[in-house]
């Protein structure tokens, strides 16, 4: 599905995770499957989207940073997708530390499966762990 939305769509960036329920212009869905899209276009507006798999290390701040280059050159805000499991306890006060002037939203990601496992995916990358995250900016 993640590979025909890129096809169809032509995104640069890409950010998905399961949800308990989705939200929408039609109103909100549970226990069914169900799908939420948001597309924009913009010329002032520049994004970059990264999946970090293991946010249980006291470095995994380090590596959003690597992944997502942006961060550098842009003020913006940070939307954050992530499976609570998975997480260093330290994770989003570093992130506040790290990036002072750079707002985080998010969410946890939902458990759709009866073995309560996740799939998130940013850009072409697709994991089951860690968090899934957006740079959005100008």
């Amino acid at each position: 599905m993640l590979q025909s939305i890129r096809k169809e769509t032509r995104v640069r960036a890409l950010l998905a995770a399961p949800g308990a329920g989705i939200i929408g212009p039609r109103g909100e869905v549970e226990h069914s499957p169900g799908m939420s899209l948001l597309l924009f276009s913009s010329e002032r507006v520049t994004s970059g989207a990264a999946l970090i798999p293991h946010l249980d290390t006291p470095d995994a701040v380090e590596h959003l940073r690597g992944e997502l280059p942006s961060l550098y050159r842009e003020r913006g805000t940070i939307l954050a997708v992530v499976d609570p499991r998975s997480m260093h306890t330290d994770f989003f006060s570093k992130m506040a530390q790290s990036f002072p002037e750079t707002p985080v939203v998010g969410a946890a990601a939902g458990w759709c499966t009866p073995d309560q496992t996740v799939t998130l995916a940013a850009d072409g990358e697709t994991g089951s762990h860690g968090g899934a995250y957006l740079h959005l900016a100008g």
